[in-house]
């Protein structure tokens, strides 16, 4: 009998650890392995400064500087590249280590319309700070969907800086699961979509962080192993 119970437990545990896109195919993927940024998959937005973008040592690395007054940081987009409805999106990332600037692993459509959904699969605002969130208009009023509880039980102190861990969301078609090294972390029935949406990957400095950005713990910058989309 003990040995049944414990191996359903130990069943249980490598469901939680299953890796979502098991069954999937796929759909997009980049692992930096080339001397620069691949034109064929992402576009650099037009105000990205050009040293905030670059490829070393097969990943590719955000940062972020100011040009006249302002900061600025590093940008990528799938736009007229990749885009899709549903699926398993992921990223392997080493986030910041100080608060003042933020990286965002986002999915978002190519044109805004009066309905839409923006879904956040990560978020990382320095000091181990992380959340998942996505952002919908229903037409009548604009909404913000958080989990009410911090996503710390599934981190370690110093976690999301000092090593490369795997962020990633399950977009079905009646609900979002966001997963963080292959545990599920938050579920939501809200802001649903067939929209196809694009990857977007920023590191930005946000007006409220600026009192908390120390120049002088620059670099502080974002190290992406790779991005995939399983469909």
């Amino acid at each position: 009998m003990a040995s049944r119970v414990l191996a359903f437990f130990l069943c249980a545990g490598l469901s939680l650890l299953a890796d979502p896109p098991r069954k999937m195919t796929l759909a997009f993927s980049d692992d930096f392995t080339g001397s620069q940024v691949d034109t064929k998959k992402w576009t650099v937005p037009a105000s990205t400064p050009a040293n905030t973008v670059s490829v070393r040592d097969g990943k590719l690395v955000l940062g972020i500087t100011q040009v006249n007054g302002t900061w600025k940081g590093g940008a990528l987009t799938s736009k007229d590249f990749f885009e899709q409805s549903q699926g398993y999106f992921e990223i392997s990332a080493k986030m910041g280590t100080f608060p003042g600037h933020h990286f965002g692993f986002r999915l978002l459509p190519p044109d805004k319309k009066e309905m839409y959904s923006e879904i956040y699969v990560v978020e990382a605002f320095g000091a181990d700070s992380l959340i998942t969130w996505i952002r919908y208009n229903d037409g009548k009023a604009l909404h913000d969907e958080k989990p009410l509880t911090s996503l710390k039980p599934f981190t370690t102190p110093g976690m999301a800086s000092s090593k490369f861990n795997t962020y990633g969301l399950l977009w079905r078609d009646r609900e979002y699961t966001w997963y963080i090294n292959g545990k599920e972390v938050y579920t939501t029935k809200k802001g649903l979509t067939k929209d196809r949406l694009c990857i977007s990957l920023v590191h930005t400095v946000s007006e409220f962080e600026l009192p908390k950005l120390d120049p002088a713990k620059l670099p502080d910058d974002i190290q992406v192993d790779w991005v995939k989309a399983w469909k």
